[in-house]
């Protein structure tokens, strides 16, 4: 989730220098291609828009849990490690679920409108995706596909969703112990 990491600092550096003209931001749509970039932001008249949206990313290196938070915390939820910490970051939606829709409606490019309708399924899902092979990696299991996974999870009652940011990435609201264990159970099933 390196280059959502990279967006994420993009769009804090973007708010903290509106916050020098008492202004805001609102993100209307980020997406990454190999190594650019690219935010969409709508400039506010009040910095207040972006209370709340800044804050830290913390990764726990022994079980790859991952959070984001409005203060610093530097033990992990899961397994009580120490996290690495990055920030401060934007941690607020990147992706504006009405205009994506109004962009839907006046589309005639059918991978556009693939495009913004990922990005609004994922639009409430938590920050911080997973990676369907890193996973898989690190259970020395065989890689799933990604609608796989995602049905998996909508299974077992957590809610799931693609990423325009990678293309075998995923969004859920399962911590990563929860996604182990289910992919776990599914690989001696034989999907």
């Amino acid at each position: 989730y390196f280059n959502e990491t990279a967006l994420r600092i993009m769009l804090f550096s973007l708010a903290s220098i509106s916050s020098h003209y008492e202004l805001g931001i609102k993100p209307i749509f980020c997406h990454t291609d190999k190594h650019y970039i690219q935010v969409y932001v709508q400039i506010t008249d009040s910095i207040s828009d972006t209370e709340g949206k800044l804050g830290f990313l913390r990764h726990c290196p022994e079980c790859n849990h991952r959070a984001v938070s409005e203060s610093p915390i530097l033990s992990c939820d899961l397994c009580s490690s120490n996290c690495k910490l990055a920030g401060p970051i934007w941690i607020g939606n990147i992706f504006d679920k009405s205009l994506l829709n109004i962009s839907i409606d006046n589309s005639t490019d059918s991978n556009l409108t693939k495009l913004f309708e990922i990005a609004i399924s994922e639009s409430s899902m938590p920050p911080l995706y997973y990676v369907t092979d890193n996973i898989s990696q690190n259970l020395k299991i065989s890689s799933f596909p990604v609608e796989t996974i995602l049905s998996k999870l909508n299974e077992n009652d957590f809610i799931s969703s693609r990423t325009v940011l990678h293309s075998t990435g995923f969004r859920t609201t399962a911590n990563v112990n929860e996604i182990n264990k289910i992919l776990s159970e599914s690989s001696t099933e034989n999907i």
